[in-house]
């Protein structure tokens, strides 16, 4: 069972947490296809590590396994674009967290950025046979049609909802710190999200979704555990994300 990011094992099946981020920056940087030994040589880990680490990336969509070795999914490359820095920071380092949450609560996994009025699923995490939120299907969405989306509307000084009973809608979020909208109705799937702070400021959104809406408490509670975790990776200071979900 997992009780640190860091420990070699989860009790899950999934991959050793604390060596993702520094595989992940390595293959970024390396640019070709590398394999286990490489990995393990590098990164100072065993091969058989290194190896569970690969596998456990390629079950979440992190990486592909060619003839020549793995590499990373084109969706993790460097983005480019609009959102702000310290968004693209959070990027940068919240794989792991996203893993780490879905392993918590078996649902998929999501980090948001806003992009004008739209939203942007930088990162969407899902194991085999979970279903597939639009983050996976659909990287950029109307911001207000999605949780994650309105979260960072509500948190946004110059953004406002379309009418006035959208930012009655919006106000609403940045009272209660979450968002929980139908993300499918026909697969009845719900998204739930929650605001990422640094230094006061909303940056991004994490967002789970759900076949269950009466696992919305318990997903607000992960995900705030999961945002301030990022925060203090960040060395931002903790910002209260309103009442807690009934």
């Amino acid at each position: 069972m997992t009780t640190s990011r860091g420990q070699e094992q989860d009790g899950t099946g999934g991959p050793p947490l604390g060596r993702v981020a520094a595989v992940l920056q390595f293959m970024a940087g390396v640019g070709r296809p590398t394999g286990p030994r490489e990995v393990a040589r590098v990164l100072g880990m065993s091969k058989s590590t290194a190896q569970r680490v690969l596998a456990g990336m390629g079950h979440f969509g992190l990486v592909r396994r060619l003839a020549e070795g793995y590499v990373l999914d084109s969706r993790w490359l460097a983005a480019g674009g609009g959102p702000e820095a310290a968004g693209l920071r959070l990027r940068q380092v919240s794989v792991p967290y996203l893993v780490e949450l879905y392993q918590a609560v078996r649902c998929p996994a999501q980090l948001a950025l806003l992009r004008g009025s739209r939203v942007w699923y930088a990162h969407s995490i899902r194991g085999v046979g979970s279903p597939v939120p639009l983050g996976a299907r659909n990287p950029s969405a109307p911001a207000f049609a999605t949780a994650a989306g309105r979260v960072l509307l509500a948190g946004s000084p110059l953004a406002s909802g379309p009418g006035h009973a959208a930012d009655r809608v919006l106000e609403q979020v940045r009272r209660q710190g979450f968002s929980l909208v139908p993300e499918d109705r026909e697969r009845d799937l719900w998204e739930c999200a929650v605001p990422v702070h640094e230094r006061g400021a909303v940056v991004a959104a994490l967002s789970a979704v759900t076949e269950d809406v009466r696992q919305a408490g318990t997903l607000v509670a992960a995900l705030r555990r999961t945002s301030w975790a990022l925060v203090a990776e960040s060395g931002s200071p903790r910002v209260a994300d309103g009442a807690q979900a009934g």
